[in-house]
């Protein structure tokens, strides 16, 4: 089994070195990725990574 690291928002935010105002507009947009987990918000850690290499 496949165990996957969650991050929250505020480790999100720091590995992509923006503001959490940022973040909310790029989300609201739809140009960021979904949370893996809606409440409270949490994104796998190959989602942020798949993003930032732009294949998500």
């Amino acid at each position: 089994m496949i165990e996957h690291k969650y991050l929250k928002l505020d480790e999100v935010v720091a590995m992509l070195n923006v503001s959490r105002t940022w973040f909310y507009k790029m989300r609201k947009a739809g140009k960021f990725v979904k949370p893996a987990i809606e409440r409270p918000m949490r994104w796998r850690l190959d989602q942020i990574n798949n993003f930032l290499d732009g294949t998500e």
